[in-house]
């Protein structure tokens, strides 16, 4: 009757309690994905058994789409996040600098779409083949 704590009260039970300074859970948690990770994974895959990756097909409908619609803002945003010291023209010192639109960069990005358009459609028609199977 003067069990305490440390006293086992099911003797059976013993072989199969933990030791002192051992985990419950010696793997740990098990590691899940990330939203990051499985986008990042979707988006290396590549589409219709070609090697263009969805990535690259994504990239080409954006910028083919903000230069077809001009659309300022994502022109503005793909161009400050691609070249974004060239967005910069020092008129001043270096705190003052004034920032511009480089022309070069749309011309650029129109030559881009220009050049790349048959290709976009014909991804959209490989991705649209395989949504619809």
């Amino acid at each position: 009757m003067g069990e305490t704590a440390n006293e086992v009260k099911a003797p059976w039970l013993e072989p199969y309690r933990f030791k002192p300074g051992q985990s419950g859970n010696p793997q740990g948690r098990p590691k899940q994905r990330t939203f990051e990770e499985i986008v990042k994974a979707v988006l290396h895959e590549k589409v219709g058994g070609s090697d263009v990756s969805k990535m690259e097909v994504l990239a080409r409908v954006v910028v083919d789409e903000a230069i077809k619609t001009r659309n300022t803002q994502i022109i503005k945003i793909l161009t400050d996040r691609l070249w974004p010291q060239s967005n910069v023209l020092e008129i001043a010192p270096a705190k003052e600098a004034v920032r511009i639109k480089p022309q070069k960069t749309i011309e650029e990005m129109r030559a881009t779409y220009e050049r790349f358009h048959e290709f976009v459609e014909a991804d959209a028609e490989i991705i649209d083949a395989e949504v619809t199977q």
